[in-house]
């Protein structure tokens, strides 16, 4: 994991989240999806699923969790916006 970490670190410059704030309207679609969109919808399938208490806080709180390295790593791949995923 950390050697994951520093790779797309080493890829990333303070240019790049400079580059990040010029286009406000992604980083709030970014925003929205992860802390928006993704709790709600977990609540949804917990509940269609049946959970209840606990369970259905653990989900939604797992819901409210983004990608994290992996979707870092994933975008890093691709060509996409690193620092925009970060």
């Amino acid at each position: 994991l950390g050697l994951l970490m520093f790779s797309v670190g080493i890829t990333t410059t303070i240019d790049d989240f400079k580059e990040c704030f010029k286009r406000p309207g992604a980083v709030a679609i970014n925003f929205i999806s992860c802390y928006g969109i993704m709790p709600v919808l977990a609540f949804f399938l917990a509940k269609i699923m049946g959970a209840e208490g606990a369970i259905l806080a653990g989900l939604v709180l797992v819901g409210s969790i983004n990608g994290g390295q992996a979707s870092n790593l994933c975008t890093l791949i691709a060509g996409g916006d690193v620092a925009l995923s970060v």
